[in-house]
C-alpha cells in the first residue's frame, strides 16, 4: 500500500516536471520566433513627399527628404500598419533625423513621437546617432518615397545577433516576450532606461493586446504625460509589486512649487508648516 503511493506520488511529481519544462520549451521557441521576425523588416504605403535613404549603420548612411503617410508591413518582427511622419538629410555620421510613428486606430507596435513643439529645449531635427528611434544602430537599409507611395527595407543585424544568442538562453537585447514574468515585466515599466521601458511595453502588448497609447520619444531621457498616463493604466488593470513612483514632467520640474499653496498636508491645519522630523511628512524624492 505504502509502495503504491510512493510510486502515485513520484508519477504525478514527475508528470509535473515534465509540463513545466514543456511550457518552457513552448515560450523558449515562441522567443525565438519573435527573435527570427525582427531580422528583417519591410514595409511600404502612401505618403505624401519625396525621400531617399540608405544605411550601412548609422555611421556610413546618405539621406536627403521627408514625407507624411502610412506604412504597412512587417515591422519590428509584426505585421501590422503605422502612421509615419519623417524629416532626415545628411551623409555619414553627420546625419539629421526625426521621426514619428503611430499605432493609432491600428493594431501593431509601440510608436514613436517627436516632442511636443510647445516643449522645452524642442528641435525639428537631432542627431541621428544620438537619438533613440525606429532604426537601430547597426541596421542596413534602403528607403524611398516617391511622392504619394513610399517602401523601406531593412536587414536588423543586432537582431540578428540577439537570434544567435537567445539559442543559447542569452536575451543579448533584453526585448524576449515570453522568457520574462509579468511582474519583472511590470516593473521594468518604470526603469529609468527607454530601452527597458520600451521593450516591457511591447512585450505586454503582445501578451496582452493592450497598449494605452505608450508612445517612445527619441530623446531616451524624456518621460512624458502620454507615457505616465499609459504606464498608469497599465498599473491600473495588471499591478505591480510595489507602488509605481511618480515620473515627474519637464513642467513639474520647472515650477515644482506650482499648485501646492492651497494644499493642506493630511494632519495639519490650513497655513501651518508640518514638523519636519515627523516621519509621515518625509516624502522619497520621485
Amino acid at each position: 500500500m505504502v509502495d503504491r503511493i510512493a510510486r502515485t506520488l513520484a508519477l504525478l511529481l514527475g508528470l509535473g516536471a515534465i509540463g513545466s519544462l514543456g511550457g518552457c520549451a513552448v515560450d523558449y521557441f515562441a522567443d525565438r520566433g519573435h527573435d527570427a521576425a525582427q531580422m528583417v523588416g519591410l514595409r511600404m504605403g502612401p505618403a505624401i513627399g519625396s525621400q531617399l535613404h540608405g544605411r550601412l549603420t548609422k555611421i556610413v548612411q546618405v539621406g536627403w527628404g521627408a514625407y507624411e503617410g502610412k506604412r504597412y508591413g512587417l515591422i519590428d518582427g509584426q505585421l501590422t500598419s503605422q502612421e509615419e511622419i519623417r524629416y532626415e538629410f545628411g551623409v555619414g555620421p553627420v546625419y539629421l533625423h526625426e521621426a514619428e510613428t503611430s499605432p493609432r486606430a491600428y493594431s501593431g507596435i509601440v510608436g514613436w513621437m517627436r516632442r511636443d513643439r510647445l516643449e522645452q529645449d524642442y528641435e525639428e531635427l537631432s542627431w541621428d546617432v544620438l537619438e533613440f528611434n525606429d532604426r537601430g544602430f547597426f541596421d542596413v537599409g534602403l528607403a524611398a518615397n516617391l511622392f504619394v507611395f513610399g517602401i523601406d527595407v531593412e536587414l536588423r543585424t543586432a537582431e540578428i545577433l540577439d537570434f544567435v544568442t537567445g539559442i543559447f538562453a542569452i536575451d543579448l537585447l533584453g526585448d524576449d516576450v515570453q522568457r520574462y514574468e509579468q511582474d519583472e515585466l511590470m516593473d521594468d515599466l518604470h526603469s529609468p532606461s527607454a530601452r527597458t521601458r520600451a521593450n516591457a511595453v511591447r512585450a505586454l502588448r503582445i501578451r496582452t493586446g493592450e497598449d494605452y497609447g505608450y508612445a517612445n520619444f527619441n530623446e531616451p531621457d524624456v518621460r512624458t504625460d502620454l507615457q505616465r498616463a499609459a504606464i498608469e493604466a497599465w498599473d491600473q488593470h495588471y499591478g505591480t509589486k510595489a507602488p509605481a513612483p511618480k515620473i515627474q514632467t519637464e513642467e513639474a520640474v520647472e515650477s515644482p512649487e506650482a499648485g501646492t499653496d492651497d494644499v493642506a498636508e493630511p494632519g495639519t491645519q490650513e497655513g501651518t508648516e508640518p514638523a519636519a522630523d515627523d516621519p509621515e511628512n518625509v516624502r522619497e524624492d520621485a
